[in-house]
């Protein structure tokens, strides 16, 4: 549009010669290639700095988070030792509370910051801005808030919120050019001051904050595949072409500005980065009977992500109505939960069997007695080194960090299984849960006891005033029950070499899809998160299987929560309860137009006499007046304070916003399913001579299919929309 106003302003007046015309088409040319390749080169300017930073910030996230952790686990484990049982409880309690209360305060401050922010960036791109969703100050509180609450101990997961970090900083960067774009159209109207106008409209917008989504999903996954899948699948209602390019662009980068944060090294070993190395050794040849198991996997993950999702919604609603609108009251019950969560991870371990580290021996080996399959780490502590039992006693501790298990009360040669399990960080609990070749690592017992505690632990914190994430807590639990069936599976001799392992990873697949039901995303997030691609089989049916499960119980978890929190989102069903009315009928009347040309007073007149959001332009040259864009109230506010003349041209403001036109005879679902499809935020109603008859906003169509979650009367107030 830029461009088609440049060369109206350029065209030669009648009765110019050919010979000028052509000689100015020519110019027209170049100047339209120059501006491409400038646009080009600031589109991937913005990109590479989102990148950059998504990866620092996750990298310094995921460093805090750890160092807590360890500090934490360190003076638990000495305070068990020199202490006793109750004095290590309450240390426990006491660690848990200094780092967790503080990060109420940050959500307290920034309630944008709260939660995952998933269904708010959901909301976001396609069409809703949630107050403050990607002001800076969320961003800070989010990271700080985070890194206290996950390494607190909470059961809770960092890789959500990295979804709205990577939202936020994508949406600054461009706030930043933005602020360039206006400093310069201050001074002149340069080729560059032209181009950033064209970045920073709306569509543009949009799209660099999915690619910031994306970015956030390759960084703490380690997926950058994934993270475009997660923006296309979930993130928007509407495809674009260039969200596939610029968004694995974005993630490329994310990836390995991370990969060589962490190994500090110039040389880059990709293999090492895979979010859970795990022994690859082990090889899976598919059956009936084992494409039976995914299928129950499939079932189970379903079933269970959706009694969480149902638990979650209710728990969700009392705490909005009884909670929620207290500080207090949020303190105080993030404080219960703490208590409650620190005394199911240090009690219940106490009243488990522990196991002997010798027995690990031949159990490792498989139903076949075979060691083809055991990890390197475990054959070279067991069966390379040809150590006495005295020895391995002597080297238990040595073995227990090899592989990730915790002896809480249990003696020197002794480990316990449960304690291994809830005591454990959470990427700790996936990778024993996820490891092959360690058949009966763990008993049936102690993964039901472990999947029960955890389960209710989840769901009482899902919610609370901090920053927090679910995905790492779905993979634990699913593979919690993929790992059960994997040994009921071996145990009954159904299927002997089916590794639990190989089924963990299957069921964290699935239960993740029984609660997020997003299906291509999490089979490429699992695969690319284990490096065990031959595993696509497997895991892609169960998704499939866990996601018609899934619908026929309840909705998903995400969707769930926006409308729990009221937020104006136009999902797929509400289309329906349209009926038979035209466009014409849900729009919005009676029409706010201006013309292309305007006084300064005229301008404010309008904007103090109505309180819309969007104004049509119309040419007021010609008898018809047909419309020629959009024009937004900030827009026009902006105008008014800048500009110094008496009249404004409203035509460079329109070109800023693509504007998409529908009959006013045409269905009210074709209207809103190209509203939705499009991801727009006003559609204009026009009648056959293209002139301007109304418009269509999301509020007309909400109000127009009776939304049955809240009331929607108050969203210009609450929510700005794009």
């Amino acid at each position: 549009m830029d461009a088609f106003w440049a060369y109206m302003k350029n065209m030669p007046p009648p009765g110019k010669s050919e010979e000028a015309d052509l000689t100015q088409t020519a110019q027209d040319r170049a100047t339209l290639h120059d501006a491409k390749k400038t646009i080009i080169f600031l589109r991937g300017l913005i990109l590479t700095v989102s990148g950059v930073f998504v990866a620092l910030l996750y990298f310094l996230i995921h460093a805090g988070v750890e160092y807590i952790q360890e500090f934490r686990e360190e003076s638990y484990k000495e305070s068990l030792k020199t202490s006793g049982a109750t004095s290590a409880s309450l240390n426990h309690i006491g660690l848990m509370a200094s780092f967790v209360l503080p990060a109420v305060f940050f959500v307290i401050f920034q309630p944008a910051s709260g939660g995952s922010g998933i269904p708010e960036i959901i909301s976001y791109l396609n069409g809703v801005k949630p107050p403050r969703i990607t002001h800076p100050f969320t961003g800070v509180s989010k990271t700080v808030g985070m890194i206290l609450a996950v390494g607190g101990g909470l059961a809770l997961g960092p890789e959500g919120p990295a979804i709205h970090i990577g939202a936020i900083v994508a949406a600054n960067v461009l706030y930043g050019i933005r602020a360039l774009s206006h400093q310069q159209r201050l001074r002149d109207e340069t080729r560059v001051s032209q181009a950033l106008v064209h970045l920073t409209n709306d569509n543009n917008e949009r799209l660099f904050v999915a690619c910031g989504v994306a970015a956030g999903i390759a960084v703490a996954f380690r997926a950058p595949i994934g993270g475009v899948f997660f923006a296309l699948e979930e993130a928007i209602s509407f495809f674009s072409s260039e969200l596939i390019v610029q968004g694995y662009l974005v993630c490329i980068i994310a990836y390995f500005v991370a990969i060589m944060l962490e190994q500090n090294s110039n040389q880059i070993n990709i293999a090492q980065f895979v979010e859970f190395q795990l022994n690859n050794k082990c090889t899976h040849t598919y059956d009936a009977i084992s494409l039976a198991v995914f299928i129950i996997l499939g079932f189970l993950g379903g079933s269970f992500g959706s009694l969480f999702n149902i638990c979650s919604a209710k728990l969700h609603r009392l705490r909005q109505q009884y909670i929620s609108k207290s500080g207090w009251k949020r303190l105080l019950e993030v404080a219960v939960i703490i208590l409650i969560t620190s005394l199911a991870i240090t009690i219940p371990p106490a009243f488990t069997d522990c196991t002997e580290i010798e027995t690990l021996r031949p159990r490792l080996a498989g139903p076949n007695n075979a060691t083809s399959c055991v990890p390197d780490k475990l054959l070279e502590y067991f069966m390379l080194s040809n150590r006495s039992k005295e020895e391995t006693s002597e080297n238990a501790e040595e073995l227990l960090k090899r592989i990730g298990l915790w002896q809480s009360h249990c003696s020197d040669n002794e480990y316990n299984q449960l304690a291994s399990l809830i005591q454990n960080s959470g990427h700790g609990t996936v990778r024993i849960l996820f490891e092959k070749g360690t058949q009966n690592l763990f008993d049936v017992k102690a993964l039901v006891i472990f999947f029960m505690l955890y389960f209710f632990l989840v769901l009482i914190t899902a919610g609370i005033s901090v920053p927090q994430g679910l995905v790492l807590p779905m993979l634990i639990l699913g593979g919690t029950i993929g790992r059960a069936v994997g040994i009921v599976v071996n145990k009954f001799h159904w299927h002997p070499d089916l590794d639990p392992g190989f089924t963990a990873q299957v069921g964290a697949a699935a239960f993740w899809c029984g609660s997020g039901r997003i299906t291509a995303t999490i089979a490429i997030i699992v695969l690319e998160i284990t490096g065990e691609f031959s595993f696509l089989p497997a895991i892609g049916l169960a998704v499939i299987v866990s996601k018609r499960v899934g619908d026929v119980i309840h909705e998903s978890l995400y969707h769930e929560l926006i409308h729990i929190k009221e937020i104006p989102f136009l999902s797929e069903e509400l289309g329906e309860k349209l009926g038979n009315k035209t466009a014409l009928e849900i729009a919005q009347q009676p029409p706010l137009t201006l013309s292309e040309t305007e006084t300064i007073d005229s301008i404010r007149t309008s904007l103090d006499s109505s309180d819309a959001v969007d104004f049509i332009v119309v040419n007021d040259k010609t008898s018809d007046h047909s419309t020629i864009g959009v024009v937004r109230r900030k827009q026009l506010q902006a105008l008014v304070d800048e500009s110094q003349q008496d009249s404004i041209d409203l035509r460079a403001a329109c070109s800023q916003h693509q504007m998409q036109v529908v009959l006013g005879s045409a269905s009210a679902l074709q209207a809103f399913e190209l509203f939705r499809g499009m991801g727009l935020r006003t559609l204009v109603v026009v009648d056959s001579k293209f002139q301007y008859i109304g418009i269509i906003t999301r509020k007309a169509l909400l109000l127009a299919s009776h939304p049955p979650h809240g009331s929607h009367e108050d969203d210009d107030v609450a929510l700005q929309t794009f």
